[in-house]
């Protein structure tokens, strides 16, 4: 349906809970080849790195799909000095003293380029604390904290990237220029 209805980023917002450093071993993987054949239409794909960092014993890795090279890895940052925050069963035990702008978040999952520069993690956004539509109190609010709240900021960022580079050059960029 990508030609049928103009899609040119995709955001997934899931994992496997795994913690894996590259993705040699999802070669033949089915979703894999699907997310290839976006990413070689110009499709972005963004996926959430993961939030067991901590649960992992703080080794670096990513989540499946997250460590596909052909998605585009997101890990989630706080925007904001929030104070300290502790992530109970949803993050398994992680916790922080002080929280600041563009701190690593405990949670998140991230792979460093010197660990593996094909797999690593591609960016972080704001993912903690997330103020968005939900059911918790009357004002339909619901505050969230993880990151499947960075990636859809970086697909709404790719999506006003292309929108820009189509209308300056009149096709769409590739997904590595927009890495």
């Amino acid at each position: 349906n990508r030609s049928t209805h103009n899609i040119t980023a995709v955001c997934m917002s899931l994992g496997d809970r795994g913690n894996y450093t590259d993705d040699t071993s999802f070669a033949t993987d089915k979703l894999r080849a699907k997310i290839k054949t976006l990413r070689n239409g110009k499709v972005a794909v963004v996926v959430a790195a993961g939030n067991d960092f901590f649960t992992h014993s703080s080794r670096q890795g990513m989540s499946y799909p997250a460590i596909f090279r052909e998605t585009v890895s997101v890990g989630a940052v706080y925007d904001a000095s929030e104070g300290s925050f502790s992530y109970g069963n949803g993050g398994n035990g992680a916790s922080t003293s002080e929280s600041a702008p563009d701190r690593i978040t405990p949670f998140s999952q991230r792979l460093h380029e010197t660990i593996n520069s094909i797999t690593r993690t591609e960016i972080f956004a704001p993912g903690a604390p997330i103020t968005s539509s939900g059911i918790l109190n009357d004002q339909a609010e619901s505050v969230q904290h993880g990151t499947s709240q960075a990636a859809p900021v970086i697909a709404g960022v790719l999506l006003l990237l292309q929108e820009y580079y189509l209308r300056e050059t009149g096709s769409l960029p590739s997904v590595e220029q927009l890495e």
